[in-house]
């Protein structure tokens, strides 16, 4: 299973030394060097010898399993996949915690000049890969409107010394949570921003905040992008133009009946849930064991399998990946 980018970069996120989403299949191979020499030492060529293991290595796999088309999408514009390869299946929503879930809070409408202050959470880790930069700008933006920001997740240091010195009216922070807390964290919220800037390959969270009957706030880029319907079950924002959340958010603020008849629609979402997910799984496992049955009389060896270049039938000039440089048969020892 495809989960993060692990099999294109270092960087499994896929954020280069710029700090943002590199959109490496619009650069030339130039500029994956310059990225990991910046953020990993690499010396030139290292992507390119990873690559190419990678390609072999994808070639013997009889199923790649994504959560969402994107990221199906992305991998195959990377590596040469057959089709008969590629399996989408759902990430599961696990529910064993949001018992509750769809349970819609109303708001007391008829009085829009003195409406209740939005309350907005904001789940997962509070870092630089979800967008925590660019949330801090908005927070200070929106300081004096009627929205309350609740930031749940574990806070990198140089966030949480911004968070400390900004010293906002309207944050609570919990500075980190149980997974079985989260449903009571967001029962009582409005609003949730999901903003990363890495193109996830789907993002649980996301399907959290619908469960909780919230509104997610989601960047363009990645499944979150893909899943959702801007103006219908959340909010898209463009990473390129973060202001334009905080005209978002002002105006699901003030606009109570707008923002209910969103939770509206949120409520009537159908999550893929673990059953599914394992159904899909097996049904899957299934398929491929009937095509090739295991054969009882082959030995299996206990242990961990080692990959090395002697594996490969076409040789790669060295044995670890992030070495551009050829390593002759006298001189290979081993992976």
């Amino acid at each position: 299973t495809a989960h993060d980018y692990y099999l294109v970069c270092e960087n499994f996120s896929l954020i280069s030394y710029e700090h943002r989403f590199c959109d490496f299949l619009n650069k030339s191979a130039a500029f994956c060097d310059l990225c990991l020499s910046r953020t990993q030492g690499r010396k030139t060529g290292a992507q390119a010898v990873r690559r190419n293991a990678v390609q072999r290595t994808l070639f013997h796999f009889d199923k790649v399993v994504f959560n969402t088309p994107y990221s199906q999408t992305l991998l195959s514009d990377t590596y040469r996949l057959a089709p008969e390869q590629i399996e989408v299946i759902e990430m599961a929503m696990p529910s064993e915690h949001f018992h509750s879930a769809h349970t819609v809070q109303k708001t007391n409408d008829d009085d829009d000049q003195n409406v209740r202050p939005m309350k907005v959470k904001i789940p997962g880790n509070f870092t630089r890969e979800k967008g925590a930069f660019e949330i801090l700008e908005i927070l200070e933006m929106l300081r004096d409107d009627p929205i309350d920001f609740h930031i749940l997740g574990r806070e990198d240091s140089s966030v949480a010394a911004r968070l400390d010195a900004m010293n906002h009216p309207n944050v609570t922070r919990e500075r980190g949570y149980r997974q079985t807390e989260l449903a009571q964290l967001l029962a009582d919220g409005d609003v949730s921003i999901n903003f990363s800037i890495w193109p996830e390959t789907y993002m649980i969270s996301l399907s959290e905040a619908w469960s909780a009957g919230l509104i997610p706030v989601v960047s363009n880029l990645g499944a979150p992008a893909e899943r959702v319907t801007s103006g219908v079950d959340g909010v898209m924002i463009d990473v390129n133009d973060i202001g334009k959340m905080a005209e978002q958010l002002r105006e699901l603020a003030y606009d109570v009946k707008k923002r209910e008849a969103m939770r509206e629609t949120i409520r009537e979402k159908q999550m893929f849930r673990v059953d599914a997910h394992v159904e899909s799984l097996r049904s899957l496992y299934a398929f491929l064991l009937e095509a090739a049955p295991a054969q009882a009389d082959l030995p299996v060896e206990a242990g961990r399998l080692t990959f090395d270049r002697q594996m490969y039938a076409d040789r790669a000039p060295n044995n670890v990946w992030s070495d551009p440089g050829v390593v002759w048969d006298s001189e290979f020892n081993g992976a």
